[in-house]
């Protein structure tokens, strides 16, 4: 279920009605000395009316594992209105609690913001990271 959002102005409040308005930047930087030795480095900034969201994040490259699903994704705005996804993509799990794998060598993670602060209080944890270098979505409505 979406209750919240940050997106780019043009598309507030978006189909599930929950979106605020965000500027965003994304950067992704790959370096590799063999193909069995590659690290990746993501940085991630959000910023929204109120509220920050910024992740970053440093972790060496494993297997990658392609996969496939199906989800209906509802509204926590509008509970009748839901979209079905349709995804294929590539992941790399960096870091797992469940799994005990960790190749995770740097992580930030800091939100803030009346949206955001009652869920990243302090006390969170990180127990899983899953890096996805490509990744495709087909979205349907309801009967389509």
């Amino acid at each position: 279920m979406v209750v919240f959002g940050l997106a780019a102005a043009d598309s507030v409040p978006g189909a599930y009605g929950v979106y605020v308005p965000a500027s965003s930047s994304v950067e992704r930087t790959v370096r590799s000395e063999s193909p069995y030795n590659v690290d990746g480095e993501e940085k991630w900034s959000f910023k929204g009316e109120g509220g920050t969201a910024i992740d970053q994040l440093r972790y060496q490259r494993g297997a990658l594992i392609r996969s496939k699903s199906d989800s209906k994704v509802y509204s926590g705005a509008k509970p009748d209105f839901h979209r079905i996804y349709k995804v294929e993509q590539a992941a790399d799990v960096v870091r797992s609690a469940a799994s005990n794998v960790d190749r995770v060598s740097h992580i930030a993670v800091k939100a803030s913001g009346s949206q955001l602060s009652g869920v990243f209080d302090g006390s969170e944890q990180v127990v899983g990271v899953v890096a996805i270098p490509w990744y495709s979505r087909q979205v349907f409505l309801p009967g389509s």
